[in-house]
């Protein structure tokens, strides 16, 4: 199976990942930042209760999208501790490993996170998992309306969902 490789080793040494951290999501300079670089994302496809837990996004881009749990790298944080840092966060489960990395996507929105009309757009890549959880569901602000998808349901459902969704589930609900 494919994985993501992070190296974090330069000129014969160790790099000190924590001086790369930076967590200024609405200053100026990072939404300066997103007019003109490609943002670096993951996204993951919950197996919670035996199902695939999806949410509803309340901020751009994708708002009002069904989607999975997912938003910005950390920067100078290991991909996947970033990912289980932002699971909690965000809707109050804790990842169980391993993940599997099921593949990379590219998002190229008209809308930015700030909204259509102050922004130039976005463009995101972002790399996909799929992970059981366990914990409580707890959804924070950035989302609402919690939708678990069984094999049952998904056929029922598949039409409401962004084509992103729909091809990641067709190959992941059978594992259910």
């Amino acid at each position: 199976m494919a994985e993501v490789r992070e190296y974090a080793f330069e000129r014969g040494k160790d790099v000190e990942a924590s001086l790369l951290r930076y967590c200024g999501r609405g200053e100026r300079i990072y939404s300066d930042g997103r007019k003109v670089l490609v943002r670096a994302c993951h996204d993951v496809f919950i197996k919670y209760l035996d199902k695939i837990l999806l949410v509803t996004r309340n901020s751009e881009p994708a708002k009002g999208e069904i989607w999975p749990v997912g938003g910005g790298i950390e920067r100078g944080v290991n991909t996947l501790d970033s990912l289980s840092k932002l699971t909690l966060g965000e809707v109050g489960l804790n990842l169980v490993p391993p993940l599997d990395f099921l593949g990379m996507v590219r998002f190229f929105w008209q809308v930015s996170p700030e909204g259509i009309e102050k922004g130039t757009g976005a463009d995101d890549l972002s790399l996909v998992y799929f992970a059981k959880a366990k914990g409580i569901l707890s959804l924070d602000k950035l989302h609402t309306n919690p939708l678990l998808v069984s094999q049952k349901n998904y056929p029922v459902l598949r039409e409401r969902f962004h084509p992103f969704v729909k091809d990641f589930l067709d190959k992941i609900i059978e594992t259910l």
